[in-house]
């Protein structure tokens, strides 16, 4: 099977710290998405920062489930929740200095009729002894092609200059 990944869109934030990304008009195309973004907010709370995403505008937080994994190499922990937009990413908060959080999110059979399985990782760290790499399952119950999809924090807190959201659409073939 040969897959192919074709830039979409890609968003780099300048001044003004927004809080939310926008990718709109995305093409049915595909087979699924990958998100790929290195990203770092103003949560001043922890080293890290939630991330949310929100599928064709429906903030309704009905339709969204995820299972995460931490560690930070002493110790791990695991969370789930349900009816949520939340938790499907993370990115470094103010905490460490010039450092962003490396994350990828992979959206399987985004244009079909069915549920979404999402699959993120995330590496954020700063800069320091702490790091709080992660593995999230999520599943997206909504049945409608994803058309728009829009990421901030959960914190509600802004994007430093700097971070970067790129969308790559994924063709398999010979399958």
């Amino acid at each position: 099977m040969s897959v192919f990944l074709q830039p979409i869109q890609t968003v780099t934030v300048g001044s003004g710290f927004p809080a939310i990304i926008n990718f709109s008009n995305i093409p049915s195309t595909y087979t699924d998405l990958l998100i790929l973004y290195s990203a770092k907010t103003t949560a001043t709370a922890s080293n890290w920062d939630s991330m949310y995403l929100i599928f064709n505008t429906d903030s309704s937080q009905t339709y969204n489930s995820a299972t995460a994994m931490f560690g930070n190499g002493s110790s791990a922990s695991s969370n789930r929740d349900t009816n949520t937009m939340g938790g499907f990413a993370s990115s470094n908060a103010s905490g460490g200095t010039n450092t962003f959080g490396s994350n990828s999110i992979y959206i399987a059979n985004y244009a079909g009729s069915n549920y979404k399985s999402i699959i993120t990782e995330a590496a954020p760290e700063i800069n320091s002894s702490t790091a709080l790499p992660s593995l999230i399952s999520g599943l997206c119950r909504q049945t409608a092609a994803i058309t728009t999809l829009q990421i901030g924090s959960t914190s509600g807190s802004g994007l430093f200059s700097g971070s970067i959201f790129s969308l790559y659409g994924i063709l398999r073939q010979g399958i």
